[in-house]
């Protein structure tokens, strides 16, 4: 494979990764705007968010795989970046998802006024944030990592 194939498909890798942080941020704006309308929430509204977010996710990852194939095939370790990317980004989406019901669980107790429970849930939050953040880094790094091998190829 020549370098300029290589370049290319890490460009579009790089495109669609900056597609998925844009689904990410709608997706968080969508639930914040969603926990507003607590206690009687507009699940019909947030339900169709999700759809959409869901289709867009399930495009983008579509697209990177067929790239880390074309990638595995030619020059396997341009694509180890690539696969680590889409696990941490498998993980990002499910702590997301769990963050998300525990902030609302959280706002649906406060509430009841469950004092104990609150403070579990708390923690909980906390400790969401800072795996997201860990998981986050992770993506950065290797999204690092591929820029360096990007400048290689050039």
């Amino acid at each position: 494979m020549d370098g300029s194939t290589a370049y290319s498909l890490l460009r579009k890798f790089q495109q669609l990764q900056e597609e998925r942080v844009h689904t990410y941020k709608i997706f968080h704006e969508g639930h914040k705007i969603y926990l507003s309308t607590g206690p009687n929430y507009d699940f019909v509204q947030f339900r169709n968010l999700v759809q959409d977010i869901t289709q867009d996710f399930k495009r983008i990852s579509e697209e990177i795989i067929k790239i880390e194939c074309e990638l595995r095939n030619m020059q396997p370790e341009l694509s180890l970046h690539v696969i680590k990317v889409q696990d941490y980004e498998k993980r990002q989406l499910e702590l997301m998802a769990r963050l998300q019901l525990a902030k609302q669980e959280l706002q649906d107790m406060r509430h009841v006024k469950e004092e104990a429970e609150n403070d579990i849930l708390i923690r909980e939050v906390h400790y969401l944030k800072k795996e997201l953040a860990t998981v986050q880094d992770k993506i950065n790094e290797n999204m690092e990592a591929i820029c360096y091998q990007l400048a290689d190829l050039m």
